[in-house]
Order: C-alpha cells, then sequence, then structure tokens
C-alpha cells in the first residue's frame, strides 16, 4: 500500500491554528489502521510505551517535561484529540511504577531499579505494534517513509497516541456502531440502468396485469437472469452495503435463491 506523502506545512499557522501539520500526518496514518482490532491492540501497546517514557521521566524528576510534551499536542491537534489525550496522560502519570523487586524476587533476579521496568515498558510496546500489525496484515505507516525521510519518526512519535485516539473514535465497530441495525435499509442509484430499463422493458412485455403483487423469478428465464445478475453485482449496491459492513468484518454476496421480482399491483 502506498500513499502520496507531501512536505509537511510545518509553519506557525500550520501547527497551531488550522492543524494542517497533524492532519496531514493523520491522512497519511489512518489507511494502514483500517483493521480494528488492529487499532485496539495499539491502544494498549502505545499506551504501555508513553507509560514507560513517563514513568522514565519521573524517575529522573523531568515530570514538567511530560506536562509540556502534553501541552504541545493540546495545541497542534484537534480540540476533542487534545482534550481526550490530556486525560490519557494524566491518567498515565498516576498509575504507579510497578516494584521491580517484587519482579525481580518472582524470577530469582537481582534487579532494584524502576529505570528497568521504564525501559521494558517502552520496548515492549514499541514491539507488540509490529506483532499487532503482522498478525492482523497491515503494513506499517512507519515503512512507507523511515527510508526516505527518517526524521520523520521524530514527527510520528510525537504524534503517535492522538493518532491512535483519532484511529478509535473512527471505529464503527466501537464508537458508536457497535450493533448492525436490522432495520437498516441501503437506498442507492443503480450504475447498471441499461439493465433496469431493459428489466422494466421485459415486465412490461411479459407479465400480465393483475389485482395482485407478481412475484417472477429472476433465473428462472434467461432474459431476465442476465440482468438481474448484473444488479445483483452491481457496484452501487455494493458500495452502499459497505456503508453499513465493513469489508474487513463482512462479506456481502447475492443469495440468488431468494431474489425476486415484485411487480405490483
Amino acid at each position: 500500500m502506498a500513499t502520496k506523502q507531501e512536505a509537511l506545512p510545518m509553519t506557525l499557522s500550520g501547527l497551531f491554528v488550522s492543524k494542517t501539520a497533524y492532519k496531514q500526518i493523520a491522512s497519511e496514518f489512518h489507511p494502514f489502521h483500517k483493521h480494528d482490532m488492529n487499532v485496539f491492540c495499539h491502544v494498549w501497546t502505545t499506551g504501555l510505551g508513553l507509560w514507560g517514557f513517563f514513568q522514565l521521566a519521573k524517575c529522573f524528576g523531568l515530570d514538567a517535561a511530560v506536562y509540556v510534551y502534553a501541552g504541545l499536542v493540546g495545541l497542534t491537534t484537534p480540540f476533542f484529540t487534545s482534550i481526550v489525550h490530556t486525560v490519557f496522560v494524566v491518567a498515565m502519570m498516576q498509575i504507579p511504577q510497578i516494584q521491580v523487586s517484587q519482579v525481580a524476587d518472582a524470577f530469582d533476579i537481582q534487579i532494584d531499579n524502576n529505570i528497568y521496568i521504564c525501559i521494558a515498558a517502552i520496548a515492549i510496546g514499541y514491539g507488540l505494534q509490529d506483532v499487532s500489525h503482522w498478525i492482523f496484515a497491515e503494513k506499517t505507516y512507519m515503512s512507507t517513509y523511515i527510508n526516505a525521510s527518517p526524521l520523520k519518526l521524530l514527527i510520528h512519535s510525537f504524534w503517535l497516541m492522538p493518532l491512535v485516539i483519532d484511529s478509535l473514535f473512527m471505529r464503527y465497530c466501537f464508537f458508536p456502531k457497535l450493533f448492525v441495525t436490522r432495520n437498516r435499509n441501503v437506498v442507492e442509484d443503480m450504475a447498471s440502468k441499461k439493465a433496469v430499463d431493459e428489466l422494466r422493458e421485459w415486465i412490461h412485455k411479459n407479465v400480465p396485469e393483475s389485482k395482485e403483487t407478481t412475484h417472477v423469478w429472476p433465473h428462472a428465464q434467461k432474459e431476465t437472469s442476465v440482468h438481474v445478475t448484473q444488479l445483483e453485482n452491481d457496484s452501487a449496491l455494493y458500495a452502499g452495503f459497505r456503508k453499513v459492513f465493513a469489508a474487513h468484518h463482512f462479506d456481502v454476496k447475492p443469495i440468488q435463491g431468494m431474489n425476486e421480482i415484485y411487480v405490483t399491483a
């Protein structure tokens, strides 16, 4: 998968006013995070890595640096994203460090420095992200630029959690459409207009007028089967279903034995 990557508008206006710099990175990032479960896993893996960074900063008394980071993210990302990210950072700062001595005692290892846990959290969080991409068969965004523009990794890393937050709230699977409504009607203009016209003409010529609704099996005769097959595979119809049923979760296929032509009285 390839995306067109343009020069980032790294101006004060592009960063802090229009937020176009962030929006451009987001437009490049999201195509590589389409699978709902990959995004869900990223919330935890990215959260683990950032928790390690935050706790490492606390080990060296650099709490202020964490809040400066949160402030800059808040100023350079859309309002809703910045609010959720700020809450996330505050929560991560409140989660206490694991006592390394307790973990070490369980494995009979002599370690008494919390810095090791922070480094491990960063490394594991980073590694699990790649594992998630591999499991859900999605190429990593980093692989598209790392050779040509390695400095872009800094920008990607700086905005990584906001990007994941955006991806999470874009999911139909999570918010707000957890369940597909059973009474959802798909209304689309068919792309195969010629098939519609020729099918209508056949009905006018071959189906007698009646005071009751007439049911015609479309695949019982060649004259209607050809046109109905085109309609069953109509691109506009499929696009309409895909608005409701995501391609990576649902198969959409015609059930020919259940299709009928209804000719109203």
